[in-house]
Order: structure tokens, then C-alpha cells, then sequence
């Protein structure tokens, strides 16, 4: 039988794919081994880990910014329900003459398609935008929150 060459894209897809039986899990040793057979240094493989954490974490940040801002928006939508919903049971108990609650439905409305707009910007094209602007300021917030709890643990160490 002839030798068979592969491409590294193509050794890597093949090795993947071998990888996603059921009971494949690798553990750091085995992967330390299998990188060395492959001719990868223990630094690249120590660097290949970091990044491929590093790609994790972001991707787990932007599924917990796309949740919220689809949160942010379900919770407008429901408060605008409900509060309608009572504006229109007032009307209803008090005689139901003119229907006034048209107007706070209309303008809350045409808040709600603002916002409803918004949130397909911030889900769409500007998304890497607003994903980075958030992204700095939620590290911004744990910043400082550890050096809060930093001057709090130095002022009390002087008491």
C-alpha cells in the first residue's frame, strides 16, 4: 500500500475528527505527549493552551452580552405589558368613555421599536463594537473592585 501525505490542515481536521469520540477526553500529560510526537515544543503547546483559553473566555463573554442585551430588552418588552395592560383594566373599570390608554401605549410603542432597533444594531453589524466597549467596561468594573477590596484589606490591616 502506498504512503499516504497530508497536509498539516488536513492532519489536523483527520485528528480531530478521530478526537470527538464519545470518550475522548485528553488529559494535560496525554496532550504534552501527543504535542511532543507531533515535534510541538512543550513552550508552543503551553502558548497554543493560553490562546485557545483566552478564544474560550471571549467567546463566553460575547454569549453573555448577547444574553443581555436580549434580557434587557424581553424586560422592557414585559414592563410595557403590564403596565399597559393595567392602564387598560383602569380604563375599562372607570367606564370605558374615550380610550386615553392609546396614548401611553403609542409613545411607550414607538420606544419599544427604538429599542427593539437598537437591540438588532447591537446584535448585528456594530456588534464587535459594542461587544469591546462593554468588554472594557466590565474589566474596568473588576479593576476596581480589586483595588477596593485592596485599600479595604490595607486599612484594615492597620487597625
Amino acid at each position: 500500500m502506498p504512503q499516504e501525505f497530508y497536509s498539516n490542515q488536513e492532519a489536523e481536521e483527520i485528528l480531530q475528527m478521530a478526537s470527538r469520540s464519545p470518550s475522548s477526553e485528553v488529559s494535560r500529560q496525554e496532550l504534552s505527549a501527543m504535542a511532543s510526537e507531533l515535534g510541538i515544543s512543550e513552550l508552543d503547546l503551553a502558548e497554543a493552551e493560553n490562546n485557545y483559553r483566552e478564544v474560550k473566555q471571549v467567546e463566553a463573554q460575547k454569549i453573555q452580552y448577547r444574553r443581555l442585551i436580549v434580557h434587557e430588552f424581553t424586560t422592557g418588552i414585559v414592563t410595557f405589558l403590564c403596565v399597559n395592560a393595567f392602564l387598560i383594566l383602569i380604563w375599562a373599570m372607570t367606564g370605558r368613555g374615550f380610550f386615553w390608554p392609546a396614548f401611553p401605549i403609542c409613545g411607550w410603542g414607538l420606544g419599544v421599536v427604538i429599542a427593539f432597533s437598537e437591540m438588532q444594531n447591537n446584535l448585528g453589524s456594530n456588534f464587535e463594537t459594542k461587544f469591546a466597549k462593554w468588554k472594557l467596561k466590565q474589566d474596568a468594573k473588576k479593576m476596581a473592585t480589586k483595588a477596593f477590596a485592596h485599600v479595604v484589606k490595607k486599612i484594615s490591616q492597620r487597625q
